[in-house]
């Protein structure tokens, strides 16, 4: 059996207990660190109740848009909001529809364009999408001109948000068709 060498690991235990001293935060720094995590769960109970708040709205929406489109159409709300990391979205100000809209499917004659401009890579895909998003949002309502044009700008400073909702609406669209197939619509 080794020699086990005592001194040198109590050496090396007082070595890392004096590290760890060291690195032990001051009291004020505890007492910030407190501060900062209750800074975060206010911000987390925040984002929540704005969240909820959003869904509910979002809900209510979708609900007189889908008697609208009767069987028309899919509807879905869909939050702007969520496609941000948290405590990164820019000021709900900023959002259409204070962060929900309403889409549709798109026609099949649209959302077939839509497949051919990607597939023949004439555009940049971010356009596209934006383009889609715009032809199908029906809250803001097409002739809210304020309401179109917010919405135009948004996801023209923020074509990530474009790409989730246009992914949305093709969703939708490939519903409609099954649905359609099915003859229940």
């Amino acid at each position: 059996m080794a020699q086990i060498d005592l001194k040198a690991l109590e050496a090396e235990a007082l070595e890392a207990e004096a590290l760890a001293a060291a690195a032990e935060p001051t009291e004020e720094e505890k007492k910030a660190h407190a501060f900062l995590e209750r800074r975060a769960v206010a911000r987390e109970k925040a984002a929540g109740a704005a969240r909820e708040k959003r869904e509910v709205d979002g809900a209510i929406r979708e609900g007189a848009a889908k008697k609208t489109a009767g069987k028309s159409y899919l509807v879905r709300a869909v939050d702007l909001v969520s496609f941000f990391p948290f405590g990164e979205a820019p000021p709900i100000e900023q959002f259409p529809g204070g962060g929900v809209i309403i889409v549709r499917n798109p026609s099949p004659d649209r959302q077939a364009a839509v497949t051919s401009a990607m597939e023949a890579k004439k555009r940049k895909l971010e356009p596209i999408f934006i383009d889609l998003v715009c032809d199908t949002t029906v809250d803001p309502a097409p002739e809210d001109v304020g309401g179109g044009a917010m919405l135009r700008a948004f996801l023209e400073a923020y074509p990530g948000a474009a790409s989730n909702a246009a992914g949305i609406v093709l969703e939708l669209g490939g519903l409609r068709q099954e649905a359609a197939k099915r003859g229940s619509l």
